[in-house]
């Protein structure tokens, strides 16, 4: 985070057994050492195999930032995940602890999906599947979306020729 903090979205393989949906940060205390506080729920508590983008605009004092957890959730009931789903946090200020919001759905759910912060600000959201890569028909997405936080809404691009159905690094 601009202020020096390590935040943990739950956008990885977080368990979604546990039915914890809190999302922490890390202030780092020495070089070994740190304290993790509780941030905020997320609205889905499975984002497993999903992704996370952090925007932060300099263009102002202080910095604000804003991270975005898009996709995820590969088992359970609908209640506990929604991987056509998105959700934002403003990280600018921890104190009051800042609450998630749900943005615009995704046309496709995704998992196994990737990000990408785009110059201008929009989101870039590439590849996953939509049943997930154990499934013996994963449903591969082949067309990618932006993502324009000014308007919360998605974009289609047309379709990719070959699937990308695991996470990569852009």
């Amino acid at each position: 985070l601009p202020s020096g903090e390590i935040f943990y979205s739950r956008a990885g393989w977080a368990m979604a057994a546990t039915g914890n949906t809190n999302t922490a940060y890390l202030a780092l205390t020495g070089p070994t050492t740190g304290t993790w506080s509780d941030l905020g729920s997320l609205q889905f508590n499975d984002r497993q195999e999903g992704t996370a983008v952090i925007q932060v605009d300099t263009s102002v004092s202080p910095p604000t930032a804003r991270v975005m957890v898009i996709g995820g959730g590969v088992s359970g009931a609908a209640t506990v995940r929604n991987p056509q789903t998105a959700e934002a946090i403003d990280v600018t200020a921890l104190a009051p602890i800042p609450a998630w919001t749900r943005t615009a759905d995704m046309h496709y759910p995704r998992v196994n999906v990737n990000a990408v912060l785009l110059p201008d600000g929009t989101i870039l959201v590439i590849g996953g599947q939509r049943a997930g890569k154990w499934n013996s028909d994963p449903q591969a997405v082949l067309e990618a979306e932006i993502y324009d936080p000014r308007t919360d809404t998605w974009s289609l691009t047309p379709p990719m020729e070959h699937a990308r159905q695991y996470h990569s690094i852009a």
